[in-house]
């Protein structure tokens, strides 16, 4: 009797667009591994941190710069808002 040992395979879908990534190129490619994680507390009635609330999130290739790109336009976006002193009549003092 011969016995023949198969790995496990471990498939990974996009979590944006659903395709199962492979590691070639094209719709479902995942050569950059692509993984955000968003790492925050949960937080009770009193503001205080209770519990971990991280979330991660696997993408493909072409969602993972579809995302980043979104991000750093966020980001920057924010950063100009912040940035930039308030007009006459916008909060602004005398």
């Amino acid at each position: 009797m011969a016995t023949k040992i198969i790995p496990a395979k471990t498939e990974t879908t996009c979590d944006a667009c659903g395709v199962a990534c492979h590691n070639g190129s094209g719709k479902g490619g995942r050569r950059n591994n692509g993984r955000l994680t968003v790492r925050r507390d949960a937080l009770d009635a009193a503001g205080c941190p209770v519990a971990n609330a991280n979330c991660d999130f696997d993408f493909c290739d072409e969602c993972l710069c579809a995302v980043t790109d979104a991000v750093n336009r966020t980001v920057e976006a924010i950063r100009k808002k912040c940035l930039t002193p308030p007009r006459w009549g916008q909060g602004g003092t005398k």
